[in-house]
């Protein structure tokens, strides 16, 4: 069996419109593998000399055998320290429950209250 890799180098999905496939970000596919596809080796020339794998040749790669892609060093890396976290809010929050004798001014109070400042 004969292999004909490619390699989807960009950060992005990529469509190859003639091939009829997408290439998802990072991936690298043998294009022909006849479980999961169907290409002759002159659809694959053809696409690479004039077809999507020509337009698209900054973005993907072809190779004769799998190969990974090296990570990129400006990607943000995960550290492998723990991070400390609060298990707690520093906030305290206070929730008075108040009667009604508790109020500083009645109802009647507050009206008159009110009033005076309308006169």
């Amino acid at each position: 069996m004969s292999e004909w890799w490619i390699i989807n180098i960009s950060q992005m999905n990529v469509c190859l419109s003639d091939l009829g496939i997408t290439i998802p970000s990072g991936r690298s596919w043998n294009l022909l593998d006849s479980r999961h596809f169907s290409f002759k080796i002159e659809d694959l020339e053809k696409s690479k000399n004039e077809g999507s794998l020509f337009k698209k040749r900054d973005k993907i790669r072809i190779g004769k055998m799998h190969q990974q892609i090296p990570p990129q060093k400006d990607k943000v890396e995960l550290s492998n320290q723990p991070m400390q976290t609060k298990k707690r809010s520093a906030v305290k929050i206070n929730d008075p429950n108040y009667e009604d004798g508790d109020w500083m001014f009645s109802d009647e109070e507050y009206a008159e209250e009110m009033s005076k400042d309308w006169d």
